[in-house]
């Protein structure tokens, strides 16, 4: 198989390529980790398909679209090396997050992320003590303070992209020195575009890319298949912790933010 993936990221050497080549290799190596080490509970989430239906659906053309062929016979593949590696007595789920919808129909949107976090940030002054890149766009900012932690927070509040505020920002609940933000503008952005912020202001493009315009996006409704025998046949996705607790017997309760847990 592998000189055959190798080969076609050489004849078609697109980002849907790699992104889908990555995760056929990522599935093999957890393939190898699950039989070296034997957990009692193992992960493994793949993106392929998130990844092509954003970028690539044209309505109504999935027999015809290459792209989807490739993706679909490569995750196909993925799952079939999961599935033969499966052990006797155990369970599996295969869980979508979410449908996907093509968006033709819907007003353009168009994705920015930065191109170095740490240098963008740098660039504003603002200065974590640590950064946990999530997907595509967001980030987790963590800092020492308390009072670095919101100066932040209402430096990014105030970041303007065409006098139009660019950041959503959102202090974490549980934890005082932690954020969560993400680009809000989701409107074409001229080459020329200019970024404000509170000393001053930049060529936008000098520290952020566009990742296209999407031609798919979620919907939350989700679907599971599994070996395990639910009660119920439809639930909240969240609610798919509380299914593993109760596999493992383990206390839900157990289930909170690090801030919450009695110490030890």
């Amino acid at each position: 198989m592998a000189p055959r993936v190798l080969k076609r990221l050489v004849a078609t050497p697109e980002p849907y390529v790699l992104f889908a080549i990555t995760e056929y290799f990522s599935t093999q190596l957890f393939i190898e980790y699950k039989r070296r080490f034997d957990p009692q509970f193992s992960i493994i989430y793949l993106n392929t398909l998130a990844h092509i239906q954003h970028y690539y659906w044209q309505k109504d053309s999935i027999p015809e679209n290459e792209r989807f062929r490739y993706g679909f016979g490569l995750v196909d593949e993925m799952l079939g090396c999961l599935l033969d590696q499966r052990q006797p007595g155990e369970d599996i789920v295969v869980l979508n997050a979410m449908q996907q919808a093509n968006s033709d129909d819907q007003p353009k949107w168009s994705n920015y992320r930065p191109i170095d976090q740490t240098q963008f940030l740098d660039a504003i002054g603002i200065r974590p003590a640590r950064i946990e890149e999530l997907m595509t766009i967001e980030a987790h900012l963590f800092f020492d303070k308390e009072l670095e932690c919101d100066l932040a927070c209402r430096k990014l509040n105030d970041i303007t992209v065409d006098g139009k505020p660019f950041f959503f920002v959102e202090k974490d609940m549980h934890d005082p020195c932690k954020f969560f933000y993400r680009p809000d503008y989701f409107a074409d952005i001229p080459d020329a575009a200019v970024m404000k912020y509170e000393n001053g202001e930049f060529p936008f493009f000098d520290y952020f890319k566009s990742l296209g315009v999407r031609t798919g996006y979620h919907q939350q409704i989700g679907h599971a298949i599994t070996s395990l025998e639910w009660p119920q046949e439809t639930f909240i996705n969240y609610e798919l912790f509380d299914r593993v607790h109760e596999f493992f017997k383990v206390d839900s309760s157990l289930n909170r933010s690090p801030s919450e847990l009695p110490a030890v």
